[in-house]
């Protein structure tokens, strides 16, 4: 019995140190401003429930954050968020009860001063987010962009990690993948992967295409013969024209995608975690 009591302390010890190195990753790959901890009302403690409320939050920050961002500055392109690192907390008086620390990039000028964040996190967001908490503490700091407060913080918010909970929220935050990994391209659909040519066949060139989708009927795999699930090695493809609209459609799609990527990637790393402590 307590050869198995052993065991379950060390891998939760060696998933701890695990996640708090992934933690301290994560903050080198953004520009961490603001550390800010907050609470939420009585009775909180439903996890789904949870993520539902900090999706919610972070939507009605991003209004915030935009109607304050520089208005001098036109033909930018897509306004760029500051990215945001959510971890969650249980109490430590035993009630379930969560609690959210909350990482930011730097806001806009004139969200981005310690006056103007606690009026943000104190009065304006408890009013538009029914789940937040109007009287409970909440506690807003400066991070310092060194190597010792980046530890300090990856310490504090893997302070409650084991076998059961994880504090980092994967869904919510603006993750990053690994830095050396190569950046994917989803303004394209993936390319099919073609049968070996004869060695002294020249390859085709390959051409992006920017405005517009090859799409795939299934009467086509029936006649062409298509690679995957319909069998064979071409694939038949009927070119359509973008328009404009339709583009930017298409490019928030691909962008969602891109995020559901990243989170992937997140939870197959703490798989690996997983295995390496187990």
């Amino acid at each position: 019995m307590k050869s198995i009591l052993q065991q379950d302390r060390q891998q939760a010890q060696r998933l701890k140190r695990n996640i708090k190195r992934l933690i301290h990753d994560q903050l080198h790959s953004i520009n961490p401003w603001w550390l800010i901890s907050f609470h939420y009302r009585d009775h909180h403690s439903k996890e789904d429930e949870l993520l539902k409320d900090v999706a919610d939050l972070k939507r009605k920050l991003h209004r915030i954050i935009y109607k304050s961002r520089d208005k001098t500055i036109k033909g930018a392109g897509e306004y760029p968020y500051p990215r945001m690192l959510f971890f969650h907390e249980t109490s430590h008086q035993g009630t379930g009860q969560f609690h959210t620390h909350l990482i930011t990039e730097k806001m806009p000028a004139s969200l981005n001063t310690q006056v103007e964040m606690e009026t943000l996190f104190h009065k304006r967001l408890p009013h538009k987010v029914k789940a937040l908490s109007k009287w409970k503490s909440i506690d807003i700091q400066r991070i310092n962009p060194d190597e010792p407060d980046y530890r300090r913080i990856s310490s504090y918010l893997g302070k409650q990690t084991n076998l059961e909970l994880i504090a980092l929220d994967p869904f919510n935050s603006d993750l990053s993948p690994r830095t050396n990994e190569k950046k994917s391209t989803y303004y394209y659909l993936p390319r099919r992967r073609r049968p070996a040519a004869p060695p002294d066949t020249a390859a085709p060139e390959e051409k992006p295409l920017p405005q517009h989708l090859s799409i795939l009927q299934r009467s086509d795999c029936r006649e062409a013969g298509a690679i995957g699930m319909c069998g064979g090695s071409q694939v038949k493809t009927h070119r359509i024209h973008l328009t404009a609209e339709e583009q930017k459609k298409l490019e928030q799609v691909l962008k969602r995608l891109k995020q559901r990527d990243v989170v992937s990637y997140f939870l197959t790393t703490l798989h690996e975690q997983w295995l390496r402590c187990c």
